[in-house]
């Protein structure tokens, strides 16, 4: 017999998700791989201190106002360190691009640019040995800034070749990079004058990048310090990137948009989240093999979708299993098996886990019994990842589920 949801088996002391009401934001804790509470109003970077305004160069100025009196690890420097710990990681940076011609180990001198021929730059940074990239990164940036504003504030479309390098930085100082981009970004628009054109903004970075992964990383950092950077401005923040990414493959900006787009459902109106998730989902089943965080990107958005909207969740939870379990049955039974597998494990919310494990029992047991091994062997080593209530169910329909194949095989 049918599972059904299973969400409905939660204790009494199992907090289910609340989605938020119309007129409130979602937290940045809401949000995947945010590692630091960034300043969360624009007024940290529109007012110069007067002190600090003579005397002292545009990133000088920037550093004060941000980040002045914050405390923070030295590596790898973030927009929230310390003013003294950013001037250590620039004097290092440039130290480093002091050196910038010396072949870097396992090159040839040949091989090396030549800093008295070739102008230092982004693309040359994976010369450096990787330790040294990121500070050399953040005193190219600051450097470039500092001689481009000239009181006129920095150009979103200067900082495009520096979201492109982002690539060549060790992946552990990528984020952190990113975040000095978005803080760029920020001051720009917070002394702009023109508040209406933020997606123009963000979207002239996007126009000037090249490499899409950088570009991936960049969107990443954005959306998970869209809050803390540009409060009530998602909107703006879905548009500057989904309508300048054009100029990518195909793949790329098919990625990108599932990212985004599944991202600003939680920012629409309550009652627009399903039809806004429903109409997102063909981006996903265009993908033949998809990835375990592309099934968790979908079903971690369903939590967008009112409580109180039971079917409609339902539906949604119901098209998910469909969809798994159809390109789950087209491979072989262990491939079949980690993707189901590390779907569930991607899922943050128990309810939804929960309903999606029961819908794919329930799908399997009526069209497909070649994926059940698979799905069997996915649950019964991860039952860890639900409730006592949800996992005595989820075994004992399994149980059922091996007597129907034994049944239908003798």
């Amino acid at each position: 017999m049918p599972t059904g949801p299973l969400s409905g088996a939660l204790p009494s002391n199992q907090q289910p998700y609340q989605t938020f009401e119309s007129g409130q934001s979602a937290s940045p804790q809401s949000m995947s791989g945010s590692s630091h509470s960034l300043p969360n109003e624009l007024s940290h970077v529109q007012h110069v201190p007067a002190s600090h305004s003579s005397g002292s160069n545009f990133a000088t100025r920037l550093a004060h106002r941000v980040w002045g009196g914050i405390s923070a690890p030295l590596a790898p420097c973030t927009p929230n360190s310390s003013r003294s710990d950013i001037q250590v990681a620039l004097s290092l940076g440039a130290a480093a691009l002091k050196d910038f011609g010396q072949p870097a180990p396992g090159r040839g001198a040949k091989d090396s640019p030549s800093v008295a021929s070739t102008p230092v730059d982004t693309d040359r940074l994976g010369w450096l040995p990787a330790e040294k990239r990121y500070n050399a990164w953040l005193a190219l940036i600051f450097r470039r800034v500092d001689a481009s504003t000239a009181g006129s504030g920095i150009r979103s479309a200067r900082l495009a070749q520096y979201a492109d390098a982002l690539i060549h930085l060790p992946e552990s100082e990528q984020v952190p990079a990113a975040q000095f981009l978005l803080h760029f970004v920020n001051d720009f628009y917070a002394t702009s004058g023109a508040p209406g054109q933020l997606s123009n903004q963000i979207g002239a970075v996007f126009n000037g990048m090249t490499n899409s992964t950088s570009a991936i990383i960049f969107v990443e950092a954005l959306l998970n310090h869209a809050d803390s950077h540009f409060p009530g401005k998602q909107h703006l923040v879905t548009w500057g990137v989904t309508e300048h990414i054009g100029h990518f493959s195909k793949e790329i900006i098919a990625s990108i948009e599932r990212r985004v787009l599944t991202w600003a459902i939680a920012y629409h109106r309550p009652q627009d989240r399903f039809d806004l998730w429903t109409s997102t989902m063909p981006k996903l089943e265009a993908l033949t093999w998809p990835a375990a965080s592309d099934i968790a990107m979908f079903g971690n958005a369903i939590t967008e979708i009112p409580a109180a909207a039971q079917t409609q969740r339902q539906d949604a939870v119901n098209r998910l299993a469909a969809y798994l379990l159809n390109a789950a049955k087209l491979r072989e039974i262990s491939a079949a098996f980690q993707l189901t597998r590390d779907s569930l494990l991607a899922l943050k919310d128990v309810s939804i886990r929960a309903d999606l494990a029961a819908a794919l029992m329930d799908t399997a047991d009526e069209t497909s019994m070649a994926f059940q091994p698979a799905l069997h062997s996915a649950l019964l080593e991860r039952l860890d990842l639900f409730g006592p209530a949800t996992g005595f169910v989820i075994r004992e329909r399994l149980s059922q589920l091996a007597e129907a194949v034994n049944s239908a095989r003798f």
